[in-house]
């Protein structure tokens, strides 16, 4: 253990505004919850970038799915009734059939930060972190890094109807 007194960090590293919409419907809502691991003189940061489409009219609202496998991603959006017995959580509405839908749809981008992991050098969108198949149509999320060796291991949860919406 270091005698060093610790030193509080308080920047704030990224946000919406240094995010760019993957289409031009959707408005960045969040970039949150980064897995980090340290390549050579750098800091990795997978942050979950979550996006929205604007509010719809009362009792209704648009949900943004996935085309899987499409670069640049392509979506389908979905107009969806409200169900009388929603709980108002405005993030996964229910719908009428009484399941619930998401109001965005989340995609990991990589950040690259300096040495320190103070300073973000490049945000950069990769293809292969968006929707591969029918399991992520709804996006992807909870980014972790481990590096074993010279291995670096990526985990995430995918998120779709058919695994179900927390």
């Amino acid at each position: 253990m270091s005698n060093r007194p610790l030193r509080k960090f308080t920047k704030r590293l990224i946000g919406i505004e240094d995010v760019t919409p993957t289409d031009s419907r959707l408005k960045v809502i969040g970039v949150f919850n980064p897995g980090v691991e340290r390549l050579n003189d750098r800091v990795m940061m997978l942050v979950r970038v979550a996006e929205t489409l604007p509010a719809g009219e009362e009792g209704k609202f648009a949900s943004p799915r996935v085309i899987p496998g499409t670069f640049p991603v392509q979506y389908a959006i979905d107009e969806l009734t409200i169900a009388p017995e929603d709980d108002g959580d405005h993030r996964k509405p229910i719908v009428v059939g009484g399941h619930r839908r998401l109001a965005f749809v989340s995609h990991l981008e990589l950040v690259i930060l300096d040495r320190s992991g103070r300073e973000v050098l490049e945000v950069r969108q990769l293809p292969d972190l968006f929707c591969a198949n029918e399991y992520e149509i709804y996006g992807v999320e909870d980014p972790r890094i481990t590096r074993i060796g010279d291995t670096f291991y990526i985990t995430y949860v995918g998120v779709s109807e058919a695994m179900g919406v927390a």
